[in-house]
């Protein structure tokens, strides 16, 4: 931990995993991405819990979730993300690396399309959203 911070505060050229590399026991870099997680979850429990309700935006989707278990929904989280790392690192990256002859090509190509695909929105939401705008008024 000690050695990314220092090698995000200066500036260093070595590229940022590398030094997740360097760290040699899995268990540390593992442990990172576990405070991070917990991190970036008390964050969204804290944006959920103190957001007001009338900044919350519902296009239906609510209504979907609230009749799934939290078992249901962990189960639909999880493979989600897994088919999207499935996808994304195993079968873009592995294969772009291997025909770029670039890992830093190879990382770069997959995360911008990952970037637009999260970014895509299904045409039946855009037109709902073009139905009824949501404006500073409409708030309350």
């Amino acid at each position: 931990m000690k050695d990314l911070i220092i090698l995000w505060l200066s500036g260093g050229n070595d590229a940022w995993w590398s030094v997740l590399v360097a760290m040699g026991n899995p268990w540390q870099v593992l442990d990172l991405g576990a405070v991070l997680a917990l991190i970036v979850v008390g964050m969204q429990i804290a944006v959920a819990t103190c957001l007001p309700d009338r900044l919350w935006a519902d296009d239906g989707t609510n209504a979907f979730f609230s009749q799934l278990s939290y078992l249901h929904i962990f189960l639909l989280m999880a493979l989600t993300a897994l088919a999207e790392e499935i996808f994304f690192r195993a079968a873009i990256q592995s294969l772009l690396v291997e025909w770029l002859h670039s890992v830093a090509a190879g990382i770069a190509v997959p995360a911008a399309i990952f970037a637009v695909a999260q970014r895509a929105r299904p045409a039946s939401c855009a037109s709902a959203s073009r139905a009824a705008p949501a404006t500073a008024s409409s708030w309350g």
